[in-house]
This record gives C-alpha cells, sequence and structure tokens, in this order.
C-alpha cells in the first residue's frame, strides 16, 4: 500500500517492543515483555485488521479478474470475505475447483 519506510519501521517497533506493568498496591511491579507483537485490546489493532482484510479482498479480487475463480452472482454478497472479531466468513460459489 506504498506506506513510508518510516512508518512500517514504527510500526515494526510497537509490535517488538509490547510489555505490561501491573500495579501492586499502588506501586508498579517489573514490566513484562510479551515479545509476541499486539495483545488483546491494544488501540493498533483496529487499522492493522483494515490494512489484512483489505489485503485479502484484494487478493481474491485478483484471483477473479485472473480467471481463478468466478464472480460471485449477482444479487450475492459484494464481498469476498467479511470479519467480527474471531469469525470469518468466506463467500464463494459452489465449485469444488474454487473452494480447493
Amino acid at each position: 500500500m506504498n506506506f513510508p519506510a518510516r512508518w512500517r519501521d514504527w510500526v515494526a517497533l510497537l509490535l517488538s517492543s509490547a510489555s505490561s506493568t501491573f500495579m501492586f498496591n499502588g506501586d508498579p511491579g517489573p514490566a513484562i515483555l510479551h515479545q509476541r507483537g499486539l495483545q488483546q485490546g491494544d488501540p493498533l489493532l483496529p487499522i492493522l485488521f483494515i490494512l489484512a482484510i483489505d489485503t485479502l479482498h484484494r487478493l481474491l479480487e485478483a484471483a477473479q479478474h485472473a480467471g481463478a475463480i468466478a464472480p460471485l452472482p449477482t444479487g450475492a454478497a459484494c464481498l469476498w470475505v467479511t470479519l467480527y472479531a474471531d469469525d470469518a466468513i468466506f463467500f464463494a460459489n459452489p465449485v469444488r475447483q474454487e473452494i480447493d
């Protein structure tokens, strides 16, 4: 999506430096380094989710234009995939070769 290198570096830094601190009797405890990227509730998650779903949708559209999958029937869903929380729905034609 042509994001500048500086922006990509910021995101990489955020993902590699996640940590949490718990309060014990009003005093912060030692930092816990996650070292696994984002955690639930992270404010960066919505934008990364949008970037990922947009990329997936574009890949499916490219597959349609390349003839690897047929267009969805008129009047059917206008998107190939929709995601909500931890649920994913893929819309496809009931053709074995396309599903594979």
